[in-house]
């Protein structure tokens, strides 16, 4: 196994085949890099191929659940080392050990057999909801034991996969298996303990497909290789999925369809041939979502031996660790509307449109000053208009728009006792023919 690298500025859907032999499958995208990994398979003689992308690893492999290492090797920045572990072989249809591999730094591991067969890469293990196919098999192991496992199938039916072992392959065998994909898709639900899962054998060639949680949905996949049929799972919290295959190069669209989920349990869908081994979708056919929901594919790729494959989306282009990030969470903070307080005013003659700058008259040539009363001479009388002008200290500086409502009252006090007064009125609208004060237009603040 090589450890050829592919850096591209933007997503790309990939395959590494190799004709006659079914140990090929889609790249393995850096995404899936993390230290952990379980591989619930033990047909034929198994090899793992552990790459260190980022940091010289020690790397370990475990035979089911074992607490000793079955291998222990040292993985060099950029290199590809090979494990041998190989579980004794329990059966198809029979519970048995698969692998845990662990990394002190964050690799990626691709499965194959020498068969050859069954190439995958593996995903890292999850908590979250797993999706995949029952086509003929479907095993799940997990990190570590006594964990139980619910399963929902796309006829209808689930159950629970009772306490499940570490490096366990256990056999999810209660949804409805059929070849070609034609099965049950299957949706697996995490008890305590991060759990991987994967399909093998739809009868016409030695592979298999991983599982993967709803994040890794795409609306677009393209298949790199003529195809035989492809196979979609659509999720109960995504809901109904408006599917097409259109033409290489996103062209006209060749067939339709409709996955539909229940409350619990996937959907499934179908296209192509799922009996025979014809090609009916060239390299190049894209599959999509129509209107905008993610869902789970793989395809059954011809170039190679007729085995199914996962399909790279956009969604597996993303950087290492763009779904992990660290959240640290402080006091909670109030979002409080700014308070005000009136700091002046002064009062002008009615006689400029927009700034006034004719103070009140107080006679002999004398005018009110900022904040001083109008007394004496210039006292007002009925049918007087008077302009007022106030400032206001804001608290803060985030005042919002239409918030904060103002009223304007006037009050009775003797002289230079204004802060005796005790009744307040507001200024009458407009039409007013009983207030003492009433305005004669808009109040404005600026």
């Amino acid at each position: 196994m090589g450890n050829s690298v592919i850096s591209a500025l933007g997503p790309i859907s990939a395959t590494v085949a190799d004709a006659g032999n079914d140990n090929h499958d889609s790249l393995v995208p850096i995404s899936y890099a993390t230290t952990s990994f379980v591989g619930a398979t033990d047909r034929d003689t198994n090899r793992w191929y552990v790459h260190a992308p980022f940091a010289t690893s020690s790397v370990q492999s475990y035979i089911g659940t074992s607490g000793s290492a079955n291998q222990s090797q040292t993985v060099n920045t950029g290199s590809v080392v090979t494990f041998t572990a190989n579980p004794s072989d329990a059966g198809a249809t029979n519970d048995g050990s698969g692998v845990v591999i662990e990394s002190d730094n964050p690799v990626l591991v691709f499965h194959r057999s020498t068969s050859p067969g069954d190439g995958i890469g593996l995903y890292p293990p999850t908590m979250r909801d797993l999706f995949g196919f029952d086509s003929n098999y479907a095993y799940a192991g997990a990190l570590q034991s006594g964990d139980d496992i619910d399963y929902y199938c796309s006829s209808g039916g689930s159950g629970t996969e009772s306490s499940v072992n570490r490096g366990e392959k256990r056999v999810v065998d209660g949804c409805n298996a059929a070849t070609h994909m034609t099965g049950d898709s299957v949706r697996l639900v995490a008890g305590a303990v991060p759990i991987a899962a994967m399909q093998q054998a739809d009868s016409d060639g030695r592979e298999a497909t991983a599982f993967l949680p709803q994040h890794e949905f795409g609306t677009r996949y393209v298949m790199t290789n003529d195809a035989q049929y492809a196979a979609i799972a659509c999720s109960p919290r995504f809901g109904e999925v408006e599917v097409s295959i259109l033409a290489p190069g996103g062209g006209s669209t060749v067939t339709s369809g409709v996955c539909t989920p229940g409350v619990a349990t996937p959907g499934a869908l179908h296209f192509g041939d799922t009996s025979g081994s014809s090609v009916v979708y060239t390299a190049g056919h894209q599959i999509v979502s129509t209107n905008g929901v993610p869902f789970y594919a793989v395809y059954e790729d011809n170039a190679g031996d007729t085995d199914e494959k996962n399909i790279l989306s956009p969604v597996q282009a993303r950087k290492y660790g763009a779904e992990n990030f660290s959240v640290v969470y402080g006091e909670q903070e109030l979002t409080i509307d700014a308070e005000y307080e009136q700091l002046s005013y002064g009062w002008y003659q009615n006689i400029d449109a927009n700034t006034p700058t004719s103070t009140w008259t107080l006679g002999s040539g004398e005018y009110v000053s900022e904040a001083q009363a109008i007394t004496g001479a210039g006292a007002v009388d009925d049918g007087d208009v008077l302009r007022l002008r106030m400032n206001m200290l804001t608290s803060n500086a985030t005042g919002s728009k239409d918030v904060t409502a103002f009223k304007l009252q006037y009050a009775s006090a003797a002289t230079d006792q204004c802060n005796t007064a005790s009744v307040w009125s507001d200024v009458g609208e407009l039409s007013s023919t009983t207030a003492v004060f009433r305005r004669l237009q808009q109040c404005e603040c600026r």
